[in-house]
């Protein structure tokens, strides 16, 4: 939520865009790394295709949704605070998952879907270049090149010629990349699950600090490193913090995240209004604002969840693979042209 609703502790939740970052370079790194080791256009579109499908059918819902409340706002009325934002072009741009791709456009629309589109281009772009080029690396030079990342990411200025939303997910998605390729060193450490509860417990009292107190805010950036030791520990797959992300309720929380993080941009504007237009939202308090919209939002993400997201998903699946055949026959034409190409 924001500071507006007098919650200070919690202005800086934004730095858990990041902890996203790097576990989705993870995550995908232990489901694709090896299997894509051999690398082919049919692997490739496969990925891809799995990777559309998880993204788009919420992402283009709540993007309708948004013009709907645009539409809405100028029936009113009223003006948006910037024309950019909601222009055609960067419409077009939504609808292609680009707008983070371009800069000035990042927080277009449904604006916390600039995430989603950074998380297109880790994908088409970031993954695939980990899959042919970065594994061929010393493991010093990909560290290095992290570090490059981060250090780049903490001094990069607005308007600079790289977008930074891609920056970013470049540096976070490439640690997530970078502890799934250590995780086989680490292991020979052998460590405890009480020790790894116990370094998680303190990563955990840090991140907290650091969020938390404002004395402390010239240190933030460190949150994205001990993010990465957090997932870094919790692969271990040892311990108390493991077998309680692991049950049934947190493990559904996980699931419906994506629509919650989706769907939360939209509620967030609708709170707004609510607490300014409502006597009733202006007479709660600060928490209890809170706990009422985190309960409107987690039910929102889960009924979107069960009937739009999956079901979206499904449909999109089914059509990839009703084209599959005319694909097959356009990855051996690409095959056959590039190695021509490469040939002369």
């Amino acid at each position: 939520m924001h500071p507006e609703f007098g919650l200070a502790t919690l202005s800086n939740g934004h730095y858990a865009v990041d902890l996203f970052f790097i576990l989705s370079g993870f995550i995908l790194s232990y489901n694709y790394y090896d299997k894509l080791a051999i690398f082919s256009l049919k692997k490739c579109f496969d990925f891809m295709e799995k990777r559309f499908a998880r993204l788009y059918p919420i992402h283009i819902i709540c993007f309708l949704l948004s013009l709907g409340m645009y539409i809405l706002l100028l029936v009113q009325g009223g003006k948006p605070q910037s024309d950019q934002s909601y222009s055609l072009f960067s419409a077009v741009l939504n609808i292609l998952m680009l707008q983070s791709w371009w800069p000035g456009l990042a927080l277009s629309w449904n604006f916390v879907s600039w995430s989603i589109s950074a998380e297109w281009f880790a994908y088409s772009v970031i993954f695939l270049f980990a899959l042919n080029y970065w594994r061929r690396w010393p493991m010093s030079i990909r560290f290095l090149v992290v570090v490059g990342l981060a250090i780049w990411n903490s001094y990069q200025e607005p308007g600079h010629w790289v977008p930074l939303p891609l920056l970013r997910i470049s540096y976070g998605f490439l640690l997530g990349v970078l502890i799934y390729n250590f995780k086989p060193a680490a292991q020979r450490w052998c460590l405890t699950g009480r020790r790894i509860d116990l370094l998680l417990t303190a990563v955990f009292a840090l991140v907290f600090a650091l969020v938390s107190l404002p004395a402390l805010a010239s240190l933030l950036v460190f949150l994205v490193p001990l993010f990465g030791l957090m997932i870094g520990l919790l692969a271990c797959n040892k311990g108390v913090w493991v077998s309680f992300f692991s049950l049934r309720p947190v493990v559904y929380l996980g699931e419906i995240s994506y629509s919650l993080y989706m769907f939360h941009g939209l509620i967030y504007k609708i709170a707004l209004q609510a607490q300014h237009r409502t006597v009733f939202f202006q007479q709660l308090s600060p928490w209890s604002n809170l706990l009422l919209w985190t309960i409107v939002s987690q039910v929102v993400a889960g009924c979107a969840y069960r009937w739009l997201e999956l079901p979206g998903r499904t449909l999109i699946l089914r059509q990839f693979a009703n084209i599959r055949p005319t694909m097959q026959v356009f990855y051996k034409r690409i095959g056959a042209a590039l190695s021509a190409l490469l040939l002369k």
